[in-house]
């Protein structure tokens, strides 16, 4: 069972409706820091330590995704990645959430970047 324990604090956010002065410098900033995490994510899938802390999980929604770094294994805690719209899955569908699925998460995006060529960190 997964808790999320908040947002990420590297990404710049802002809460709707808000808005920045210069949007197209927050999405420079925003998408600085996910390549980034995206690398660190990386990291630990090439590590094969068996450690998930960093991992970024990712979950369709709508016409994006909602992403979740993996701040503890035991028992799993994750934070929020608030990146472009800030999407979000539900909190049960968090809750639900077990060890077993990042493993899986890390699997399936092992085998994409073998598919498509992306070389890990």
């Amino acid at each position: 069972m997964a808790k999320l324990i908040g947002r990420c604090k590297e990404m710049p956010y802002y809460a709707y409706p808000d808005r920045p002065d210069d949007y197209d410098k927050y999405m420079k900033d925003q998408d600085a820091v996910m390549v980034k995490l995206e690398a660190e994510s990386d990291r630990v899938m090439a590590n094969g330590s068996g450690s998930v802390v960093g991992f970024i999980m990712s979950f369709q929604v709508a016409d994006s995704y909602a992403s979740y770094r993996v701040v503890k294994a035991s028992p799993l805690q994750l934070e929020l990645i608030p990146y472009s719209d800030a999407y979000q899955i539900s909190a049960a569908h968090i809750r639900g959430l077990n060890m077993d699925d990042v493993r899986d998460q890390m699997g399936r995006k092992t085998a994409m970047n073998k598919i498509f060529g992306k070389k890990s960190a």
